[in-house]
C-alpha cells in the first residue's frame, strides 16, 4: 500500500480523536504514511498527538504523526480528509436550541439533526465545513472528504452541492438497528444480549454485542441518515427471513419499550431502525401540544450532562494511556471503523462492503431524487465509494423521506446564503412547525441568540453558487 497523507480535522476532541486515529494507527499496512492531526484547541490537540505517537511506537506501525492548528499547512497533497468538527460549546448551544424552541411555543422536542434546532445546528457548522472543503478543493483536489459531522445529511449535501470535493458521510446510527434486532431476537438466536443498563452505559459491552449480532444477522437498510428503514433482515447462517420472527418476538416486549418505533412499524408496515428520539425529528405526528406525543411515546432529550461526563472520562483515559497507566486501545466506534474501511478499501482496491454510507443518490433509491444525500450500503474500491442500489422504498416511507430531502436543500441553501427569506421558508416546511407567526418568532430568536456563530446572516457575504 502506498504511503498516504491522512488529515483528521477535529482530532483534538476526546471521542473522535481517540476513535478515528486509533483505528488507523493499529494498521501495519499504513506504515510510512502520515497522520496529520488538526484542531483549533491546542491543548486537546497536544494530548491527542502525544497519544498517537505512543500508539504508533508501541504498535510498531511506523506512521508519521504531525499536528497543527492551521489546517492549510497540512492539507497539501492529502489523500483523505476526515472531518469531525463542532462549532461552539456543543452542549450549551444545543440546550439553547431547545430553550429557544420552548419559549416560542414549541412542545418538548428532540432537535439535533431536524427541527428548528437542527436547522441552526446546520447553519452553525456550514461556514467552517465549507471553508474546509474549499481548502481541500484548492490544496488537495483529488482527496476524499470523509464527513463525520452532524447534521450529517445536511452538511454532506452542502459539500456536494457547493463544492466539487469527493465526499462520503459516515454515521454509527445503523448499529442501533442491529442492537434492537439482537435484543429482540436474543433468546431465539442465542445472542446473549446484555441487560439494558449495560447496553446503554458500557460501550465495550455494547460494541461486543453489536459484533455478535452482525455475525448472525444481516440487515438490508436504506433511507436517510437517522431515518433509515429495514428493507430486509436475514439469518446469515440459514438465509431465513427474520422479519416475521422479529415482529412476533417484539410483540412479547413491554409496551413501553421502543413505543414510537413499534407504532410506526405497525402503521407503515416497515421497521424503522434509527431509534425513537432521532425518528421524532422527522415526523409531523408528534408535536401537537394538545396530544403530547412526546409524553405518549416516552421520548427524551439528549442527555447533555451524561455526554459531558462521558467525555471527561474519555479524557481521563487518554491521560492514563499517555502515562502508561492503562493499556493502549483502539476504540471501535462504527463510523470510525468506516473511515478506516474507506481509506484501505480505496487504496487497496478491496471491494469492501460497508453497511451504511451517505452519498448523493445516483439511482440507489429509485423513488427519491438524484443528488440528494441518501444512506445505503456501499462498495469501496479503487474507483471510490459507490452505493448499492436498493430499489424503491415503500411508498409511505418514500414520501416521508422525499419531504425531508426537500427540506434538507432548503436548510442548506438558507444556511449558505444567509437569506432570512429562505430561512423562514425552511422553518415553515419543518414538520415541528405549524404556524407562520411561530416560525417568524423562532427565526428572530435564533438569529439574535446565536449571532456570533452565524456570520452568514449578519454580513453581506458574496453569494456562493450551487454546482
Amino acid at each position: 500500500m502506498k504511503n498516504l497523507t491522512i488529515v483528521v480535522i477535529g482530532a483534538g476532541s476526546a471521542s473522535f480523536g481517540l476513535e478515528t486515529m486509533g483505528m488507523l494507527l493499529q494498521d501495519h499496512d499504513l506504515a510510512g504514511s502520515t497522520l496529520a492531526l488538526v484542531d483549533l484547541n491546542p491543548d486537546g490537540l497536544r494530548q491527542i498527538h502525544t497519544l498517537a505517537q505512543r500508539m504508533t511506537d508501541e504498535w510498531e506501525t511506523r506512521i508519521h504523526i504531525t499536528s497543527s492548528t492551521e489546517r492549510r499547512s497540512v492539507l497539501a497533497k492529502a489523500d483523505f480528509v476526515i472531518v469531525a468538527i463542532e462549532t461552539g460549546p456543543r452542549e450549551e448551544l444545543w440546550e439553547l436550541d431547545y430553550q429557544i424552541g420552548l419559549r416560542n411555543g414549541l412542545a418538548p422536542h428532540y432537535a439535533e439533526n431536524g427541527g428548528p434546532g437542527g436547522f441552526f445546528h446546520t447553519a452553525r457548522n456550514i461556514p467552517p465545513l465549507l471553508a474546509i472543503a474549499r481548502d481541500v478543493a484548492e490544496l488537495a483536489p483529488d482527496a476524499w472528504v470523509i464527513n463525520l459531522t452532524n447534521p450529517l445529511p445536511r452538511l454532506t449535501r452542502a459539500i456536494t452541492k457547493y463544492t466539487g470535493v469527493k465526499t462520503v458521510g459516515l454515521c454509527h446510527q445503523v448499529m442501533h438497528g442491529y442492537r434492537m434486532a439482537g435484543v429482540v431476537l436474543s433468546d431465539v438466536l442465542g445472542l446473549n444480549a446484555p441487560d439494558e443498563t449495560t447496553l446503554v452505559n458500557d460501550y465495550a459491552a455494547q460494541h461486543a454485542f453489536e459484533q455478535r449480532v452482525m455475525e448472525r444477522i444481516s440487515i438490508h437498510s436504506a433511507g436517510l441518515n437517522h431515518f433509515i428503514w429495514a428493507m430486509g433482515m436475514h439469518d446469515r447462517r440459514t438465509g431465513e427471513d427474520l422479519l416475521p420472527l422479529f415482529k412476533r418476538e417484539l410483540a412479547k416486549f413491554p409496551t413501553d419499550k421502543m413505543p414510537l418505533t413499534r407504532k410506526v412499524y405497525d402503521v407503515l408496515g416497515v421497521l424503522p431502525l434509527g431509534g425513537d428520539t432521532h425518528m421524532s425529528e422527522y415526523l409531523h405526528w408528534l408535536h401537537n401540544p394538545q396530544h403530547s406525543g412526546w409524553n405518549r411515546y416516552h421520548l427524551h432529550q439528549y442527555d447533555r450532562a451524561k455526554n459531558k461526563a462521558r467525555r471527561d472520562r474519555t479524557w481521563a483515559r487518554i491521560d492514563a494511556m499517555i502515562k502508561g497507566e492503562e493499556p493502549l486501545v483502539a476504540a471501535d466506534d462504527y463510523a470510525s471503523q468506516g473511515a478506516h474501511a474507506i481509506i484501505t478499501g480505496i487504496v487497496g482496491d478491496k471491494r469492501t462492503y460497508w453497511q451504511a454510507v451517505n452519498l448523493p443518490n445516483d439511482g440507489y433509491i429509485s423513488n427519491l431524487p438524484d443528488g440528494v444525500i441518501v444512506e445505503v450500503p456501499g462498495i469501496i474500491d479503487s474507483m471510490g465509494v459507490k452505493g448499492v442500489s436498493v430499489g424503491a422504498l415503500p411508498p409511505a416511507v418514500a414520501e416521508l423521506c422525499r419531504r425531508e430531502v426537500a427540506l434538507v436543500d432548503m436548510v442548506v441553501d438558507a444556511s449558505v446564503s444567509g437569506s432570512r427569506e429562505l430561512a423562514l421558508q425552511a422553518l415553515l416546511f419543518d414538520p415541528m412547525i405549524d404556524d407562520i407567526e411561530m416560525a417568524e418568532c423562532l427565526l428572530d430568536d435564533y438569529l439574535t441568540t446565536h449571532a456570533p456563530y452565524l456570520p452568514q446572516f449578519s454580513t453581506a457575504a458574496e453569494p456562493i453558487a450551487a454546482r
